[in-house]
């Protein structure tokens, strides 16, 4: 879907009904093609091996652990990363990338002059208006309902990492200097638009925070990440970054505490219904089983037993409550949905 979905984007209204078709593809399995064209395999195999890069990087950073603050680099050891967890980072960095290529933010891009002083428009700097076109729960339905709940927080906890490889270069720049500094505003173009930060400065803001772009850059998608990384070097990196930076206050986190869905639930009829043994989760690959993280923390042990297939028409009148088994947002922060092993 990373690759059908580039360029739908949902801002355009035109858009709407291609972008349908292609979502609907990962909730009914059997209408995902089996082949693909030549120059959408060759596109797949360049974003695999752009996802491969990036999953080195993340987890070279990534943290195992509630720890609250991280392990000094000195004492860090790489994390020894099994192939189950590469796969689960794999999955939801590819469901990450069709998310941001629908509902996304997308790249600054430096306007002609003549088409920038024949329409303003063309030389605006800001996030998507998906929502124009579609309401937070059709969304949320069309790119999360399919979804088994554990998958929900994989994706959840590579959100995390990505903006947390963000944070990682934010907190270099910042040993330079703060976002108030010229040397911040000299590394954007003289086109670009100012931030609305620079416009309606909060009393309350932290000049030294470079945070409030977080949650912009990670709606860039996972390859503008690894282009950022691919840089030649720190200044070509931080002026991509400062084209890019744009302040946000929404992110995933937010999206999953409004939506409606109790928890996603196609899942459990359309993908486990022919499992011939009935004998829960644990006769699946592994792949395809929530870790023992998720586990533990929304059953206290680990299930793999009929309860872990609840059906919507089981939701009382406290249903919501019972079958929420996703939006664990604490738990995203060291990636509980994604190790093998509970931390």
């Amino acid at each position: 879907m990373a690759i059908q979905s580039a360029g739908l984007h949902a801002e355009e209204s035109a858009n709407k009904q291609r972008i349908i078709e292609v979502l609907d593809r990962q909730r009914i399995s059997d209408s995902v093609p089996s082949k693909l064209n030549p120059s959408d395999s060759i596109d797949l195999l360049h974003l695999h091996q752009t996802f491969q890069t990036l999953l080195n990087t993340l987890c070279s950073h990534a943290r195992r652990s509630r720890q609250a603050e991280p392990i000094p680099r000195q004492q860090a050891a790489p994390l020894r990363v099994s192939p189950t967890e590469k796969a689960r980072i794999l999955r939801a960095l590819c469901r990450l990338q069709t998310y941001c290529n629908v509902f996304g933010a997308r790249e600054w891009t430096e306007p002609a002059d003549d088409l920038c002083k024949s329409s303003m428009s063309t030389c605006k700097r800001t996030s998507s208006t998906w929502y124009k076109n579609f309401t937070i729960h059709e969304m949320w339905r069309r790119c999360f309902g399919s979804m088994a709940p554990w998958e929900v927080e994989e994706f959840g906890s590579v959100w995390v990492l990505v903006r947390n490889e963000y944070k990682r270069m934010f907190d270099e720049m910042q040993q330079e200097f703060p976002r108030t500094d010229s040397r911040w505003r000299s590394l954007r173009p003289a086109s670009l638009p100012a931030d609305p930060w620079e416009l309606y400065p909060s009393s309350s803001d932290d000049a030294n925070d470079y945070s409030i772009y977080l949650n912009h850059l990670v709606l860039l998608g996972p390859t503008f990440l690894q282009k950022v990384l691919s840089q030649n070097s720190r200044e070509a990196r931080w002026r991509l970054l400062a084209c890019n930076a744009i302040s946000s206050k929404s992110s995933f986190m937010d999206t999953v505490r409004v939506v409606r869905d109790p928890s996603p639930q196609p899942w459990s009829v359309e993908r486990y219904k022919n499992n011939e043994r009935l004998q829960g989760l644990r006769a699946m690959p592994a792949i395809d089983q929530p870790n023992a993280g998720w586990k533990q923390h929304w059953y206290g042990r680990d299930v793999a037993g009929p309860e872990i297939f609840a059906s919507g028409s089981a939701i009382g009148e406290s249903g919501d409550a019972q079958l929420r088994t996703f939006g664990h947002c604490a738990g995203w922060e060291w990636g509980y949905a994604l190790w093998d092993a509970a931390s």
